[in-house]
C-alpha cells in the first residue's frame, strides 16, 4: 500500500502489524519509522485531561466563595450601625425589623 504524503515523501507500509517500522521513501534513500504504540486509556489519562477543566472551574468558583464570605462579613460589620444615624435613627417599636438587614 503506498501513501502519499507532504512534500512527495511516499510512505511504505510493510505490514499490518502495529508494532512494525514504517518507511518514508524520499527519492534518495529510505528511513525507517517507528509506529507509535497505542495503549489502553487508562483512568489517570482522564484524570488529567479533567485537571485542566478542574482549575478552570475551581478558581472562579473559589473567588465566588471567597468574595459572598467577605461580603457576608461586612454586612455584619455594617449592622453594628442599623437605624443609628442621625438623620433616620429612632427607637423600634416591640417586634418591629429593622430597616435593613
Amino acid at each position: 500500500l503506498r501513501l502519499t504524503g507532504l512534500k512527495t515523501k511516499k510512505i511504505l507500509i510493510e505490514s499490518g502489524h502495529p508494532s512494525s517500522p514504517l518507511r518514508i521513501d524520499n527519492g534518495n534513500s529510505c528511513q525507517a519509522l517507528r509506529v507509535p504504540q497505542f495503549t489502553k486509556m487508562t483512568f489517570f489519562a482522564h484524570v488529567k485531561i479533567d485537571s485542566r477543566f478542574f482549575k478552570m472551574l475551581m478558581v472562579p468558583l473559589a473567588g465566588f466563595l471567597v468574595g459572598t464570605y467577605f461580603d457576608r462579613m461586612e454586612t455584619e460589620r455594617q449592622s453594628m450601625f442599623r437605624d443609628k444615624s442621625a438623620l433616620y435613627g429612632r427607637e423600634l417599636a416591640e417586634g418591629e425589623k429593622p430597616s435593613w438587614p
